[in-house]
């Protein structure tokens, strides 16, 4: 497998760095083209010297190799060097063997399948999309390495977000992407976040080429050899194809059925949602019957569900989470909360997130199903939303209880 400018860049300095160890002060360095062979051609050899001189100003090329140099030593064939700023060329150094040792090659374990794990997502959007950003979650609901999160519980799921962070932090720091935030603020306390990640396509694609290759040779390979020992299937994640130029020539026949199906991922649990076709905000309804039941839909379509089956119970209690009691409450304040603080919580902002997303699943619909709250001063629901038929009606249970809930 070819090796990467910047691999071919710290073999070159580190040689020129063993050099400096053994010669002696006021001597030049030499350093004969054989000791990259196999590795670096001639001609690469040349432009990386050429480019540490003139570009980076850390060396001074004294004399190239010639193959007309008759003296009994054999230095006329090698490169004769100097380095005039000492001090210079070891941040260079250090610079280069940083960029070499976080390379894809020596990236290990769950380090390397974090970066594959983002670069799968961001690869995944940027392929529906003309534009140079993609908008992927700080915590997927799919888990498509299991080490990085072997089971649903918080300090995994935070160590996950960690996990996928920092490798973005990796790939912007080497220039495979150019910019990434976790939306609102970037604290690893809430899993539902997204992150807005901005690449150059052409500096992405050529990386994950790269990843793809190192991928195919780290985890496919083992794995299938592996299998083919012990006869029987492993599982492992497919690395999609690189982004391409598609011509659509024509369109298959695809069978719908279970794109009208909406799910979430509530911890370990898939959760079928009701299914309605794309639907107006104004002609939907939502009617608490009691403090757990409720009918949703449209006026002459109304569906019976619960917290449960809209992905709003509590795990550890089994009761409502914060964010249905706050829907509660707002219905009966006619859809609409009280004057919102400013700033505006974090806390509170999740709970409308979380609902608004459940609402554009539900019901097809990408709009805001809330007003905008600079206008409102609140967060006021453009579907219709009820309260049961008696006040008395409304939630016992002890909000406290549910302090530790992240819905």
């Amino acid at each position: 497998m070819t090796i990467t400018p910047e691999e071919q860049v710290w073999l070159a300095s580190e040689a020129i760095a063993n050099a400096y160890e053994i010669t002696t002060s006021g001597k030049h360095l030499l350093i004969h083209p054989d000791t990259f062979k196999g590795k670096i051609s001639l001609i690469q050899i040349g432009e990386i010297l050429d480019k540490l001189e003139k570009d980076h100003s850390v060396i001074e090329i004294v004399s190239r190799p010639t193959d007309f140099d008759l003296s009994s030593d054999g230095n006329g064939k090698c490169y004769s060097i100097k380095i005039p700023d000492y001090t210079k060329f070891r941040s260079f150094l250090n610079l280069a063997h940083s960029k070499h040792h976080g390379s894809i090659d020596i990236l290990a374990g769950d380090n390397f399948f974090a970066v594959c794990d983002v670069s799968m997502d961001i690869l995944s959007e940027l392929q529906l999309s003309s534009m140079n950003v993609a908008s992927i979650p700080l915590v997927p609901s799919i888990i498509k390495f299991n080490s990085l999160c072997p089971a649903h519980s918080a300090g995994l799921l935070d160590r996950y977000a960690n996990f996928r962070w920092k490798a973005l932090l990796y790939m912007k720091e080497r220039g495979h992407i150019n910019y990434a935030q976790i939306e609102e603020s970037p604290t690893y306390g809430n899993w539902d976040r997204m992150i807005t990640v901005e690449v150059d396509r052409y500096n992405f694609d050529k990386f994950y080429k790269k990843l793809g290759q190192t991928y195919e040779i780290r985890v496919v390979e083992p794995a299938k050899k592996k299998e083919k020992k012990e006869k029987k299937k492993i599982n492992i994640p497919e690395m999609p194809p690189p982004l391409t130029r598609v011509e659509i020539v024509s369109m298959p026949v695809v069978n719908t059925k279970s794109l009208d199906e909406a799910v979430i991922a509530k911890n370990k649990k898939i959760i079928s949602l009701p299914k309605f076709h794309p639907t107006e905000w104004s002609k939907i309804e939502w009617r608490f019957l009691d403090e757990r039941n409720v009918l949703i839909g449209t006026k002459d379509d109304l569906k019976p569900s619960d917290f449960q089956a809209l992905g709003f119970e509590n795990e550890t209690t089994g009761k409502p989470d914060l964010t249905w009691l706050w829907l509660f409450d707002m219905a009966i304040r006619s859809g609409e909360t009280e004057t919102l603080p400013k700033p505006i919580p974090d806390a509170t902002k999740q709970k409308k997130l979380k609902v608004s997303n459940l609402l554009k699943k539900l019901f097809k619909n990408d709009t805001d199903p809330f007003y905008d709250p600079a206008e409102t001063q609140t967060y006021r629901l453009k579907i219709g939303l009820f309260p049961p038929q008696f006040e008395e009606n409304r939630p016992t249970y002890n909000p406290m209880e549910m302090l530790g809930d992240l819905g």
